[in-house]
């Protein structure tokens, strides 16, 4: 990975560390609902297609002159709807073969 790409994910990370809003409680964001789901039982095709427009990170991010040249999303996980818990993500794509490439979800825990 060249130095300008880790400096500018550097950059992201740290800015959504300070800057990212906290959940509340009620947040009504669901990825998918269980009747939007195929016989199987896994989100169908257009549920997960909505969802991810939902969480499309369009334009330019706080202090930069230019829109990134990569697709990036961001948004929350339901973790317990009642207590209003939810984990917030921000997904990269990768910049060569994105849907070639593995994916990886690391989540830290909380109180």
């Amino acid at each position: 990975m060249n130095i300008p790409l880790k400096v500018t994910l550097s950059s992201l990370l740290l800015f959504s560390l300070f800057v990212v809003d906290p959940v509340v409680a009620g947040d009504e964001h669901d990825h998918y609902r269980p009747s939007e789901t195929n016989a199987s039982g896994d989100p169908s095709q257009e549920a997960m297609t909505a969802a991810a427009a939902k969480d499309l990170v369009t334009g330019k991010l706080p202090g930069q002159t230019a829109a990134v040249g990569f697709k990036h999303y961001a948004g929350y996980v339901t973790v317990n709807k009642t207590n209003g818990r939810a984990l917030f993500y921000w997904f990269f794509e990768s910049l060569t073969l994105p849907r070639e490439k593995p994916l990886l979800l690391w989540l830290n825990g909380g109180n």
